[in-house]
């Protein structure tokens, strides 16, 4: 326990807290003498990175790659993109594109389930792999079974709707060599049903495919049919002389014929029309209806002498004037998709003529009994595939003139150092090109990197004369040396054979002093530019890259990645070997102030145990003065 003051009145805190801060300042020096390590080691952290990286960007203009970099420009990048390689010829070309390498793709038939067993049992092959299925195998487990056979294809089920599941076969290759071999074990017999009759009946017709049709009938097909006015007496003459036609075909009127004569002419014409007279009540009235069903029986009609428009069968501006029906398409759906037809009686699904009664939905089952790929609808009742969404092709394109045809989309060989990707059948141009752009991109990232090293090492080494502060880097030698090197590198005069060169000969030179590039690399863009359009060579020679693509033994590249060597070198290299030190020396200042704090402690113990001790035997001074005191009252 402390005692502070209790009987002297002495802050005994505050005063051993002055003292301790007077002893403590050897262990403040210390750690301020840490601190300056530590900012040391963390600055030539930051610069062996940012020296990395330039040396990185040299060890590139150091390799004749960098200046024989091509662009290449499509006109049409929807129809192919282009990359071209160092060595690509430069030139312009022409590319079409006849057709693209695609996969083999098979489909099932739609089934209602995709976990319901399907009852099937027996062998198949596909690609050589015999595949057996079993009476309890669903559509999911088919797809199981066929993705893990040695198949060179993928296999799985997809959903379209509810209710509605199918098998998608693809092969994993493309091209005409893809195109996978399907082989049942049976044959199989086939049977047709409609769960809604009044709506639409089918029969197998053809080399029909298994599988569930969910046909939706939106319309029927109708035909045109067009009525006259009413007349009193159908049998009377009715006084007209002319001609119209209908279809093309020309009837001739007289004045001595009929409603049924008239009726009579036009179904003897050929005209595909059919003309009836129909009696009411209120009179008779020509019926004409074509023959035919859907837009295709549309009639046509010339009336150039008016009869069709006196009986009424026209209008005066040559439109029908009493439709009783009109031509219309029948229009169904069958798994989603849509179809129009000029008649009641289709064809789609292949293999089935359907008859359409009514407007409404029916599911029409194709099942069969025994092959087991044909009871799926891979293949139909000839052994054919069913459902061939997409074929197998090689890719036929032209390049300049000259047809290639290849298996894949990604053409790497027609043309040396083209990399060619297909997109879309059509035509387009593309140039290639020197990459002098890229390459000017490399140098000023080059120039802006060793600029940021050179303004580091002035910002860290600087001193601040207001705070009186120096940088982590002040009076560091080996910074300064690392500047000067730097500088000389890039400034020093490089021997090409019988002459003499320089950075300062392609745009690249020290900025003057006295200005505020001074001590900085500048770029003439303009200069440059030039030098690597006229003569990219001489750039290389100056960066020292040869035509191995490694950098020779003179330009600049050489003596700065030498430079950078030196210096970065794991364990050995002169940056390596300077922080070491500097953790060293923080290493042995942190233990020096570990020992000092220790001691502190046991220094600031001892301050307590005196002034504890002072303060217990002033009290029991007083003490013994207050008994005195008291005796000498009762004396007197």
């Amino acid at each position: 326990m402390r005692v502070s003051g209790m009987r002297t009145g002495l802050d005994v805190e505050g005063l051993v807290k002055q003292l301790m801060q007077v002893e403590r300042r050897p262990i403040e020096a210390l750690r301020h003498r840490m601190s300056q390590r530590e900012a040391s080691g963390a600055a030539w952290r930051e610069l062996s990175s940012k020296l990395e990286a330039f040396k990185n960007l040299t060890d590139k203009l150091a390799s004749s790659s960098s200046y024989t970099q091509r662009s290449v420009e499509v006109a049409d990048a929807s129809v192919a993109v282009v990359q071209a390689g160092a060595s690509a010829a430069i030139g312009l070309h022409n590319l079409t594109v006849h057709q693209l390498a695609t996969q083999h793709r098979v489909e099932s038939g739609v089934f209602s389930s995709s976990t319901t067993q399907l009852g099937y049992s027996g062998t198949f092959i596909i690609e050589g792999a015999p595949i057996t299925i079993t009476p309890d195998d669903t559509l999911m487990s088919v797809s199981n079974k066929i993705a893990l056979a040695s198949v060179p294809a993928t296999c799985r089920v997809v959903k379209l709707s509810d209710n509605q599941y199918k098998l998608l076969i693809t092969s994993t290759g493309s091209g005409a060599i893809s195109r996978i071999a399907y082989q049942d074990s049976d044959m199989a017999v086939y049977s047709v049903s409609s769960s809604a009759a009044e709506v639409a009946t089918a029969e197998i017709h053809a080399d029909a495919a298994a599988g569930l049709y969910d046909l939706h009938v939106a319309s029927l097909a109708t035909q045109e049919s067009i009525a006259s006015d009413t007349v009193s007496d159908a049998d009377q003459s009715l006084g007209l002389t002319g001609m119209f036609s209908i279809n093309g075909r020309q009837i001739q009127v007289y004045e001595t014929h009929s409603l049924y004569d008239i009726a009579a002419l036009v179904s003897s014409s050929g005209s595909g029309v059919d003309a009836t007279v129909e009696n009411g009540g209120g009179g008779s009235r020509l019926v004409l209806t074509s023959q035919e069903t859907g837009s295709a029986g549309r009639m046509q009609f010339g009336d150039p002498d008016g009869v069709m428009r006196y009986l009424g069968l026209l209008s005066g501006n040559m439109a029908i004037k009493n439709s009783i029906s009109a031509a219309q398409d029948a229009t169904y759906t069958i798994n989603g998709v849509s179809y129009t037809s000029s008649s009641n009686e289709v064809s789609v699904p292949a293999g089935l003529t359907v008859q359409l009664h009514a407007v409404g939905r029916t599911e029409i089952c194709v099942d069969a009994s025994g092959g087991v790929l044909r009871s799926l609808g891979i293949l139909r009742q000839s052994g054919a595939i069913a459902n061939e969404t997409m074929s197998a092709q090689d890719a036929i394109f032209s390049i300049d003139g000259t047809t290639f045809s290849r298996s894949t989309n990604q053409v790497t060989d027609a043309v040396p150092e083209l990399n060619i990707s297909l997109k879309k059948t059509g035509s387009t141009d593309f140039k290639v090109s020197a990459d002098h752009k890229s390459l000017m991109n490399q140098i000023k990232d080059w120039v802006q990197r060793l600029n940021d090293i050179t303004e580091y090492i002035r910002a860290k080494s600087s001193y601040d004369t207001k705070s009186a502060r120096s940088g982590p880097l002040t009076g560091d030698s080996l910074a300064r040396e690392l500047e000067a090197r730097l500088r000389s590198s890039v400034t020093s005069a490089i021997v090409l054979g019988d002459k003499i060169g320089s950075l300062a000969d392609i745009g690249i030179s020290m900025g003057k002093y006295g200005t505020q590039d001074a001590g900085k690399l500048i770029i003439n863009t303009d200069t440059l530019t030039e030098k690597l359009n006229q003569d990219v060579g001489y750039v290389m020679s100056i960066f020292g890259a040869d035509e191995l693509g490694a950098a020779s033994n003179n330009g600049v590249a050489k003596s700065l990645l030498s430079l950078a060597e030196m210096y970065l070198k794991n364990g050995s290299g002169l940056v390596s070997r300077h922080t070491q030190m500097i953790d060293l020396t923080i290493g042995n200042l942190a233990r020096q102030v570990q020992d000092m704090e220790a001691r502190m402690a046991k220094r600031e113990a001892e301050l307590y145990r005196k002034y504890t001790r002072m303060e217990v035997e002033l009290t029991r001074l007083q003490n013994q003065s207050a008994m005195i005191g008291i005796q000498m009252d009762k004396l007197v």
